[in-house]
């Protein structure tokens, strides 16, 4: 196992950044190890290990190490430093030291350097000996999506009796084709396969016609996400619509005794996510039209009674009313006015009262 001194002679600080590390940012981990000391070391050693967390468990496994480096703790003249030694890990953010981000270690003695505490359990100002630089690798891309086209295949070399072609690839965009659009370009195609059309039967010995072999068929459906694809995909059911099993024989429908060969062609697996974009957030946007007005609600109960309102103004005076005589009383003979237009004879024997 190689040793590195933890300071570069004539170097204040020494800082490194370590390479080969994981394929997705999201499961870069590091692992410091503080290792027992050797004849060479004998204040102790290093280890720093980076790698994928490939089972996403939060921790660095040793089967998960993509590369480490072990480091000597001396200081610049070779003499072991007083002290106890310290390891610190901190956040590295997006920058100049790590263009994707990454863990920043710092190592020393927690001796005191430069005025600060000593033994105290923090590395500080002049205690640290070197920086090393744990950098992410750059975000993968999403996968390239699986494709496959079905044409029919003319009677030829490939299937003397006609049949299907069967081409399967990715849409990568090889061969001066179009990455992504979701059309399989001849450059893209990476398997091919021909589905061909049994042979026609020759003529009996009585001299009737040979049956003819029906062709072969090919059915597509989706598949699911499960055991046969990761990520789903298309099924494809292949065989002869020949009636096998009971079934109906040519009715272009492949029934389960008739399915010779089934393939899967799957999605591939998803990509990691990339990192969120460095651009602010844009304005809001306008206020979107009034909806309908809703249906008016049934009409609730009759409220109590109010109170009694004041007296309104008094009327005008009506017309004077008549008051009609029905005696003459003490009134002599002749005719009264009886007060309402009419007349009554008083004390007249010949006026019938």
């Amino acid at each position: 196992m190689g040793l590195f001194c933890l300071l570069a002679i004539g170097c204040e600080h020494d800082t490194a950044q370590l390479t080969g590390i994981a394929r997705d940012v999201r499961d870069t981990r590091t692992r410091v190890f503080a290792l027992d000391g050797t004849e060479e070391c004998p204040e102790g050693l290093v280890r720093v290990a980076s790698g994928t967390d490939t089972d996403r468990d939060g921790q660095l496994d040793e089967t998960e190490i993509d590369s480490a480096q072990t480091f000597c703790i001396t200081d610049a003249s070779g003499v072991s430093l007083p002290g106890s030694s310290v390891i610190r890990v901190v956040a590295e953010p997006f920058g100049a030291n790590c263009p994707n981000g990454g863990q920043h270690v710092l190592v020393g003695r927690d001796d005191g350097a430069g005025g600060v505490t000593a033994n105290d359990g923090v590395l500080d100002g002049d205690e640290i000996q070197q920086t090393l630089y744990v950098c992410n690798g750059t975000a993968g891309t999403a996968p390239f999506a699986s494709l496959t086209t079905l044409t029919s295949e003319a009677a030829g070399p490939a299937c003397p009796t006609a049949g299907q072609r069967l081409q399967v690839g990715l849409d990568n965009g090889d061969g001066d084709g179009v990455a992504r659009d979701g059309v399989l370009q001849n450059g893209e195609v990476d398997t091919s396969r021909y589905l061909c059309n049994g042979a026609i039967g020759t003529n009996g010995r009585d001299g009737t016609d040979g049956t003819i072999v029906r062709g072969t068929r090919v059915q597509s459906e989706t598949e699911p996400v499960g055991d046969n694809c990761a990520e789903g995909g298309i099924r494809l059911l292949i065989g002869i619509d020949d009636g096998s099993g009971g079934g109906t024989a040519n009715d272009q429908f492949l029934e389960d005794e008739e399915i010779e060969t089934i393939v899967y062609v799957c999605h591939g697996d998803t990509g990691p996510e990339g990192p969120p974009g460095a651009g602010d957030t844009g304005p809001t946007g306008p206020r979107g039209p009034t909806g309908t007005t809703g249906i008016t609600g049934s009409t609730g109960p009759a409220g109590p009674t109010g109170p009694t309102g004041s007296t309104g103004p008094t009327g005008p005076t009506g017309p004077e009313a008549c008051v009609v005589i029905v005696s003459c009383g003490s009134s002599p003979c002749g005719q009264i006015s009886d007060g309402c237009g009419g007349v009554l004879n008083c004390g007249c024997p010949d006026a019938g009262n």
